[in-house]
């Protein structure tokens, strides 16, 4: 017992004179990280924090990595501060002060999501969006919301989703407006780029009924974006026809993809919860995906970046890649909702359009294939073994693919918005069509077991493929645990790529 009590005794005396250092830094490190907001430099458009050399950029760093270590105790009250009286003061925060936010999010997560910092918090974000009329503070802002989706946004949807909701809300309206209107420069997409990775944080980490009360807000504008362009004036209380009207698009290619991964990741989280509005999204897709005026015709151009990779990768993610994009897209909804709630003939459209997409051989259609295989993967899930006529062509394709990539020593870099390349894809795509179609893939499954086992073993596989392979082989022998009893049509002649 003595040597217990001695023990704690050493450890208290060992922790006192940090925390009570760290309660003399704290003032002065946080009003120096608060000096100045963002600078919107290229090497920092992306995360804000790699920003320049600058001392607030400095001492944000320091900030950051206290938060880490030091008690939230000590950390939150000198950040939460200047937020609360901004919001006393009826004013929208400082850039600097929602940048202090922003580095601390991470190591004080578990105290933010409490009240009445939470809420205090919040509306101190969805202020600096709405009425500050400095971009620098909605860029902060934007910064600072991408990192509580990342890191508390499980918490805080379920607690606060009153403020939460309206919240994201606003930044995905925010982002695709600055993009419509011509935003341009490291400020607008300092602001856009976080916009949208708070809305995929936040629909990774919530049910499906946590995430609806948005869908309404946030589908017009991630719709209309994916058309050619939105505004808050574009939208109407009836619904999708002014969105469905539109044909000459306004924002530049990889905005609209951008648009379109957002949403389909808003559809794969409400899940059923979509079903009101999957009409309605599936016909404006399969109008992008099938009409030249939709996804071509003087689309805007992006001089963001004016250097050598930037124009190389929009022309790589061209009106193709849109309208390819927009069959995933439609491919997701159905999968989410049924495809009871599919237009009359979707289906068929999205599987004949990825079955021709497989067919392409060049390397500039990899963003068609990688599409494709998302396409098979999806519907896989909601038509099983009704897939039997589409099976051979498509896994043939995906076996082919993995071949390629081995040979090569690697696999294609992604060229969409999905962060995935076209052999992941394939790989994730033979998992989905063997575990769900069943006793309808025997077969072909002999080709999916040997192209999953190469990917899944070869030291010439990166990781992600190989850990994306062994997935798909967890599943693999469901076939052969089935019989051929109904579920579907296992006949059929098949469709090949």
């Amino acid at each position: 017992a003595v040597t217990a009590v001695t023990a704690v005794t050493a450890v208290t005396a060992a922790t006192a004179p940090t925390t009570t250092l760290a309660d003399e830094i704290m003032p002065r490190l946080c009003a120096a990280a608060a000096a100045a907001g963002v600078d919107f430099t290229a090497a920092g458009r992306a995360e804000g924090e790699a920003e320049s050399g600058g001392f607030a950029a400095a001492a944000r760093s320091t900030l950051r990595r206290f938060s880490l270590h030091l008690p939230p105790a000590v950390v939150l009250p000198h950040v939460v501060a200047p937020l609360d009286a901004a919001l006393i003061a009826g004013t929208a925060p400082s850039p600097g002060a929602l940048a202090c936010l922003a580095a601390v999010t991470e190591g004080c997560a578990s105290d933010l999501a409490e009240d009445p910092i939470a809420s205090n918090v919040i509306a101190a974000v969805a202020a600096a969006m709405d009425r500050s009329a400095d971009p620098g503070s909605k860029v902060a802002a934007a910064l600072a919301f991408k990192e509580l989706a990342e890191h508390a946004g499980h918490a805080l949807t379920e607690l606060f989703s009153h403020a939460v909701i309206p919240t994201l809300v606003a930044a995905i309206s925010l982002a695709v407006e600055h993009e419509t209107e011509g935003g341009r420069g490291d400020a607008a997409e300092s602001f856009v780029a976080p916009a949208h990775a708070a809305a995929s944080a936040l629909c990774a980490n919530s049910g499906s009924d946590e995430i609806a009360p948005a869908l309404p807000g946030v589908i017009p504008p991630l719709l209309g974006g994916a058309l050619g362009g939105w505004r808050r004036g574009d939208a109407n209380t009836a619904g999708m026809q002014v969105l469905q009207a539109m044909r000459v698009p306004r924002t530049n290619p990889r905005a609209r993809a951008r648009c379109l991964d957002t949403l389909e990741r808003f559809a794969r989280a409400a899940a059923w919860e979509f079903e009101p509005f999957a009409n309605d999204v599936v016909a404006a897709l399969a109008t992008l995906a099938t009409t030249n005026g939709g996804v071509g015709g003087g689309g805007g151009t992006d001089d963001r970046d004016d250097d050598a990779s930037h124009a190389a990768r929009v022309d790589r993610e061209g009106v193709a890649a849109v309208r390819f994009r927009a069959l995933a897209a439609m491919a997701t909804v159905i999968a989410a909702v049924g495809e009871e709630s599919a237009p009359p003939g979707a289906v068929d459209s999205i599987l004949s359009s990825a079955t021709l997409a497989l067919s392409a051989g060049s390397s500039e259609d990899a963003v068609a294939r990688e599409c494709a295989f998302r396409c098979f993967g999806r519907l896989a899930t909601v038509l099983e073994r009704g897939l039997a006529p589409w099976l051979g062509g498509a896994i043939a394709a995906a076996a082919a693919t993995l071949a390629e990539a081995e040979a090569r020593g690697g696999f294609q870099p992604a060229v969409s918005t999905g962060n995935a390349g076209e052999s992941i894809a394939a790989a994730e795509a033979l998992g989905a069509l063997v575990n769900s179609c069943g006793f309808a893939t025997r077969p072909h499954l002999a080709v999916a077991l040997a192209a999953l086992g190469r990917a899944a073993s070869s030291p010439s596989s990166p990781v992600a493929l190989r850990i994306a392979a062994a997935r798909s082989l967890e599943f693999s022998l469901r076939p052969l645990e089935e019989s051929d009893d109904g579920g579907g049509d296992g006949g059929g002649d098949e469709k090949s790529a």
